[in-house]
């Protein structure tokens, strides 16, 4: 039995920086500056590793990657979970190319 405090575990669990990750899309004629955040589950860095990305219909979806974490690592696959970051953006075509990209580069590059 762990002789720290639940308090303590989730806060380990938790914290690790791949479970918080940040980029923002540049403002075009259509929108604004949009921060989009996102986790990794799995293996986190390099370049040749089967990466799957996880797109969900909520909020908080980067937050399924800390449940994620453990059979992904298993399996030797990264997964990119995306927060879905506005819901009064249509998320067109458009955007859709760009926040793919700019997740990929971004984890690619390992830039927390």
């Amino acid at each position: 039995m762990s002789s720290k405090s639940p308090e303590v575990e989730a806060i380990e669990i938790t914290a690790p920086l791949k479970f918080h990750r940040l980029f923002t899309i540049p403002a075009n004629d259509k929108h604004g500056p949009l921060k989009v955040t996102y986790s990794i589950a799995g293996i986190d860095k390099g370049e040749d590793i089967p990466t799957v990305l996880f797109c969900g219909g909520m909020f908080g979806t980067r937050w399924q990657a800390i449940f994620q974490d453990w059979t992904a690592q298993k399996k030797g696959v990264r997964v990119l979970f995306i927060d879905r970051f506005v819901f009064s953006i249509i998320l067109t075509k458009s955007i859709w190319a760009v926040l793919i990209s700019k997740a990929i580069d971004a984890d690619f590059t390992n830039n927390p």
